[in-house]
């Protein structure tokens, strides 16, 4: 023990910190990414609540068309809302990873440092680190595929609106 180089002791310990602090940016993107999405489905519920007023107050003896233009926003929305949320709880597993990361990381940190006092720790920081590892490419796994859907709600809510143009422009130019 007097022979015990201190400052090796805590140069191993650091090392995993390096990714911790890489898992931490890609939390911090992440996050925001998610407030972002959270608040877009907020949107899609006003706008639904919004669209089942109307609705309400659309007489029942009024025209056929606005009750199905109604109609078909409420399914688009309904559609926006599944693929969204879809893409919230992917962004929430990457998350989880992540952070599951940085939990293994530092208990890597720890055993890396104790390992420096008796060599039978050593296995098991190694074990940490991959666990680590493992854990933060499953989270960027899970931040890759949201970003792979993520234009899709938008192409198809581009689909419905253009749709309901052409109704629209069809109806202005038979009156």
């Amino acid at each position: 023990m007097g022979d015990l180089n201190w400052s090796e002791v805590v140069a191993a310990a650091v090392v995993p910190v390096v990714v911790v602090s890489a898992c931490g940016l890609l939390c911090l993107a992440l996050y925001n990414r998610l407030a972002a999405v959270v608040n877009r489905l907020r949107g899609f519920e006003r706008e639904r609540i919004d669209t089942l007023v109307a609705l309400a107050r659309h007489p029942a003896d009024g025209p056929p068309e606005v009750r199905l233009r109604h109609q078909k926003v409420l399914a688009n929305l309904d559609e926006q809302l599944l693929a969204v949320t879809r893409r919230a709880r992917l962004l929430q597993r990457a998350l989880l990873c992540l952070l599951s990361a940085v939990c293994a990381l530092l208990v890597c940190s720890l055993l890396l440092a104790g390992g420096k006092l008796a060599t039978a720790l050593r296995p098991a920081a190694f074990a940490a680190f991959a666990a680590g590892i493992a854990a933060m490419l499953l989270g960027v796994g899970h931040a890759m595929a949201e970003l792979w859907g993520a234009l899709e709600p938008l192409r198809h809510e581009g689909l419905v609106v253009d749709e309901l143009a052409d109704e629209l422009s069809g109806e202005g130019g038979a009156g």
